[in-house]
């Protein structure tokens, strides 16, 4: 079984894919730079899985700072990230809790940056932060 974590990023990607202008374009990592034919695109990772206080002996709440990285190309790459970027939002938010998989979505910062080889791409950054409950000695039990 995988990790809570895991869990929340595949229900970040299945509610992503298709539902956006990026099409079938969305993808769980990113280790090369993606084809021209393939952007608009969306690429779902995560920056942090921050432990909170616990509520107990075996409750464990944590933050997951989920990255959606909207990777387009034209004249002003971040003004066409913009539209996905709407519907990014309003898609996470129709379901906040991901189905009960979560507790919380709170949105974080928005950033931008333009590809150093290729003048016409550019990177917009939307950090989403889910919080959930697992248990302390099991990070694939949701409580």
């Amino acid at each position: 079984m995988s990790t809570i974590r895991e869990q929340i990023l595949e229900a970040v990607k299945a509610a992503l894919l298709g539902h956006t202008d990026a099409g079938a374009s969305v993808f769980r990592s990113r280790a090369e730079a993606l084809e021209r034919q393939l952007t608009p695109a969306l690429v779902v990772r995560w920056r942090e899985d921050q432990p909170l206080e616990k509520l107990g002996p075996t409750v464990q709440p944590r933050d997951l700072a989920v990255v959606i990285e909207i990777v387009t190309r034209g004249q002003e790459p971040d003004a066409l990230a913009d539209p996905i970027l709407v519907q990014v939002h309003r898609l996470l938010f129709s379901d906040a809790t991901l189905g009960g998989l979560v507790d919380g979505l709170i949105p974080g910062p928005v950033d931008f940056e333009e590809d150093d080889a290729d003048a016409t791409a550019g990177i917009t950054s939307a950090t989403f932060n889910f919080r959930y409950l697992s248990l302390t000695s099991d990070p694939t039990r949701r409580l």
